[in-house]
């Protein structure tokens, strides 16, 4: 329904933070609505609240939603420490941050990209006096020429020794001060970049592939008839377009291999990895002593046939008795397991 914005339990979300999220760009929305204006959407790789409201939008989901970081596939990019780089300029086109704030936000980019371009242009010789001011600032040798940026790509190294280093040789730095002059916003920026800028890269080049297709909007009026697309599923078709939710691709991938031989055996507990490793790694096997279960490939259906227990005798029950406590009942275990209680 146009016009009607909604946040909160009644989009599907559960928790104060969905909530305001939605809160926020429902009310922006809303303004901008009765303006005239078009919506706010902000993209999944833009932020966390872009997210949500695209899973929100297109998938279902069976319990309440809450926003994890794991939902994102461009966790990279939405990063804490580059939010304002990320949403600063947007928030200051909606009025909602002053332009004190926005500048800072600028220089701060600025700043980052000088000094990352500084960085790269320095170069540096693999020299013996080279070598030995490395060592004077416990920086490990070269072994050949490379740029003040590849140091910095080092995992044991860190700005602030690599700016130390470089104001000792005078190498000169993009503001004229010198290296560790550069404010410590600025300098966590450039060390996160050059740290990371392969998978970065990488990232932006993925958000670069989709941006042409989720910028793509199918028309209200579309066809989807057999006749216009005949390879489109009957569920999808009678759905909008929408897969059904026993076909959601997380659903179809359990089933291609639920009948694997390795993963049918591992829900017996005989094949590494399988349910049975699990429960060795998080202690949750049978006690030691006469009480302990091993995991068995020829148990008889008079053994797996369950009969009522109580609750103490479950612990040494755990790889047999199913299920663990049925509401309100007693537990079901094994008749394996129907002598005394531990």
């Amino acid at each position: 329904m146009r016009g009607l914005f909604c946040a909160g339990q009644v989009n599907g979300t559960s928790g104060y933070e969905e909530a305001a999220g939605q809160g926020l760009l429902a009310g922006i929305n809303a303004a901008r609505h009765a303006a005239g204006r078009d919506p706010i959407v902000l993209r999944r790789d833009q932020g966390y609240l872009g997210v949500m409201i695209d899973d929100l939008v297109t998938q279902e989901f069976v319990e309440p939603y809450r926003m994890l970081t794991s939902r994102a596939e461009h966790r990279l990019l939405l990063r804490g420490d580059n939010a304002d780089l990320r949403l600063t300029p947007l928030a200051y086109d909606l009025g909602l941050v002053p332009r004190a704030r926005y500048e800072r936000t600028r220089a701060k980019e600025t700043g980052r990209d000088a000094v990352l371009a500084a960085l790269a242009a320095t170069r540096l010789t693999d020299s013996a006096a080279t070598g030995a001011a490395l060592a004077a600032a416990g920086i490990a040798p070269l072994v050949g020429p490379a740029t003040a940026l590849d140091l910095l790509r080092r995992p044991a190294l860190d700005y602030a020794t690599l700016a130390a280093f470089l104001d000792a040789q005078g190498h000169p730095a993009p503001d004229g001060a010198g290296w560790r002059e550069i404010p410590p916003t600025v300098a966590e920026q450039v060390e996160i970049e050059a740290t990371y800028a392969h998978y970065i890269a990488a990232q932006q080049a993925q958000v670069a592939r989709l941006a042409a297709m989720e910028g793509r909007a199918i028309p209200r009026d579309f066809d989807y008839s057999h006749a216009a697309l005949p390879s489109l599923r009957a569920e999808a078709r009678e759905t909008g377009g929408d897969p059904p939710r026993h076909a959601r691709p997380g659903r179809a991938h359990r089933r291609r291999h639920a009948d694997r031989p390795g993963r049918a055996a591992g829900r017996r507990g005989a094949a590494p990895g399988g349910r049975a490793a699990a429960r060795r790694r998080t202690g949750r096997t049978a006690n030691a002593g006469e009480n302990r279960v091993a995991p068995s490939r020829q148990r008889s259906r008079e053994e797996d046939k369950p009969i009522s227990g109580c609750a103490d005798h479950a612990r040494s029950c755990a790889v047999h008795c199913l299920p663990r406590r049925p509401m309100f009942g007693p537990l079901i275990r094994c008749r394996r397991h129907r002598g005394p209680h531990p």
